[in-house]
């Protein structure tokens, strides 16, 4: 429970960061804070709940993949981009 609550302080960029260098279940963060926002970016673009649901994940895993890339100030920005070219 502590932990939970020491992650919700913790900034997105800090969580790509720990990403970025192997921590694989800060992705599990990222996704609790924003996948009901990518879903709903998706299902606008999409207009179909289930090709939401595929691309929000596709999102998420493009994340992980490219966390790497993303060291160094702007991760979050860069990581925010991902969205459109998923679609």
């Amino acid at each position: 429970m502590a932990a939970n609550h020491y992650m919700q302080a913790v900034s997105d960029e800090q969580l790509i960061q720990w990403v970025a260098n192997g921590d694989a279940s800060c992705l599990g963060t990222l996704f609790e804070r924003h996948h009901r926002g990518v879903y709903q970016f998706c299902l606008q673009m999409t207009r179909n709940p289930g090709h939401a649901e595929d691309f929000v994940q596709d999102v998420f895993v493009k994340i992980l993949k490219a966390a790497k890339k993303f060291r160094g100030e702007g991760a979050e920005e860069r990581a925010h981009g991902i969205f459109p070219e998923t679609l």
